[in-house]
């Protein structure tokens, strides 16, 4: 998964534990979207070292605008 993508899952995961029935459920929902969370940011990070601002800009920007 790329960095954008890792960030839409804990979106969506987000999602799913705030219609989630069973504490459980909510509480793994959430624990994954922690994990794909920091994935993201890890992502962003390391490629931010190799990418212009323009392209990391472009990639990040697509995906937070598109709620």
């Amino acid at each position: 998964m790329t960095g954008p993508e890792h960030y839409q899952r804990a979106q969506e995961l987000l999602q799913k534990a705030e219609t989630a029935r069973k504490k459980a459920d909510r509480e793994i929902f959430i624990a994954a979207a922690g994990v794909h969370a920091t994935l993201a940011y890890v992502a962003v990070t390391a490629v931010s070292r190799d990418s212009g601002p323009h392209e990391i800009k472009s990639n990040w920007y697509d995906v937070v605008t598109s709620r």
